[in-house]
């Protein structure tokens, strides 16, 4: 009747007078009541106690962030990010470098494209590593290989590196590499003192095929001013945080590899020393992937850097780049926590491999109603069946925010207040300069 009609309707959203009470027993409760909410996240990981941050989910509830996927001992933290240009990638990536510096012994190395982490490296006090000229704003940087210690590590790696920069693979080549390196560190020459120039004319033969292969790294009109500096100043066992700038690195092959390989030998030298936790990032992974090199420690990183405690995160701007590096099988096998970004032009084919749910789609798609609820955001899927849309809006950290902005005009202001200011630059900059 007219009641009944009356008691059914006043359930509806906005109504808040009931004409009728209800008494519902607890197994009429059981029944319709599906407890159902966003998983917590995790307290603690292999890195240590205490989440990495906190966010609020699409349902309001709080979550727990860690690269891992469990709190078990060397659990994979290997993760990887898609979402198209201006999505968020590098500021949420920044974002959660920042917060992994609470634990004391963690390093991070990024991989940077276009300065997008510039502004962070230096607010934070980290060194950032122009590859191509070597200078910045924040100071600059020099690089010298050979003034390393004598270990049987580094005397292999510099016999491997000048047998690469000279391309040559003959036995008597390779003999008289051996000899250059052994010179090097048997003659007592100080640590300031040794550079591929010094030995350049002593150990090489006039009119030989080393002298005439390797005469480009000792001459300034070519690569001579890349790799002998007075003083080596890629110093990654103090700095917490080292950013390198790949921008223009590969557009010179021959440059690219020798700079690749010194900069990953220094880095695996330090996991192995330290033996502390790292996490690496590598934004715009894409056209890296294109340099072999690059490629060939890429898959490295992800097939054995677990064991050391190291999270290695990449970034796409299209998943099917993925594929077309050949590296899906490789990435979703060892990336086992997904960042996916809104992408409204996204393509259900693009996005095939990744298995989502239609709830998934729909957020990625940009039409789910209650991510579009949210400034900024981003679904977090994981291999142990774990997803969750998390905000990701960093509006609440006020005038900081700024220090995680990754745009060109934010580059260009950090860099000018850095030259005006020296080291006082980040008070200006969350001002606004």
């Amino acid at each position: 009747g007219v009641a009944a009609q009356a008691s059914w309707f006043s359930q509806f959203p906005s109504y808040g007078v009931w004409p009728r009470a209800y008494r519902f027993f607890s197994s009429n409760i059981a029944c319709n009541l599906t407890l159902d909410r966003p998983p917590p996240g995790l307290a603690f990981s292999d890195w240590g106690d205490g989440p990495l941050a906190l966010f609020r989910t699409l349902g309001g509830t709080a979550y727990a962030f860690q690269f891992h996927v469990s709190p078990d001992r060397d659990a994979v933290a290997h993760a990887v990010c898609i979402g198209p240009t201006g999505s968020g990638k590098t500021t949420v990536m920044t974002f959660l470098a920042a917060m992994a510096l609470r634990h004391p012994d963690l390093r991070i190395y990024i991989f940077d494209r276009h300065q997008g982490a510039y502004v962070f490296t230096t607010a934070v006090g980290g060194r950032y590593v122009n590859l191509t000229t070597g200078e910045t704003a924040a100071g600059a940087s020099s690089l010298n290989p050979f003034q390393c210690a004598d270990t049987a590590e580094n005397r292999a790696f510099l016999r491997l590196w000048l047998r690469a920069l000279a391309g040559c693979d003959d036995a008597d080549s390779l003999d008289e590499i051996g000899h250059a390196v052994q010179a090097l560190f048997d003659s007592g020459l100080p640590m300031q003192s040794r550079s591929l120039r010094t030995i350049f004319e002593p150990c090489f033969t006039p009119g030989g095929v080393l002298r005439r292969q390797l005469s480009k790294w000792v001459d300034d009109n070519y690569y001579g001013k890349m790799f002998n500096a007075d003083q080596d100043t890629l110093d990654i066992k103090s700095n917490r945080v080292v950013s390198f700038d790949m921008t223009n690195i590969f557009k010179d092959e021959i440059l690219s590899q020798a700079s690749i390989s010194y900069i990953m030998h220094r880095i695996q030298q330090n996991l192995a020393e330290l033996r502390a936790p790292a996490l690496i990032f590598i934004d715009e992974t894409e056209p890296m992937l294109r340099n072999p090199m690059f490629r060939n420690y890429f898959l490295t990183m992800l097939q054995e850097y677990r064991k050391r405690g190291v999270a290695v995160v990449s970034a796409f701007q299209r998943p099917e780049a993925i594929a077309e590096a050949g590296m899906g099988e490789a990435i979703r096998g060892q990336c086992q926590t997904v960042f996916l970004f809104p992408n409204p032009q996204a393509r259900p084919e693009d996005y095939a491999d990744w298995s989502l749910t239609d709830s998934e789609w729909s957020y990625v798609k940009g039409s789910l109603p209650s991510g579009r609820r949210l400034k900024r955001s981003v679904l977090v899927k994981r291999s142990t069946g774990e997803s969750v849309v998390l905000d990701t809006d960093l509006g609440p950290l006020g005038a900081f925010n700024r220090i995680f902005a990754s745009g060109r005009e934010s580059v260009a202001l950090a860099t000018d207040l850095q030259t005006r200011h020296g080291a006082d630059w980040v008070g200006h900059f969350v001002k606004g300069g």
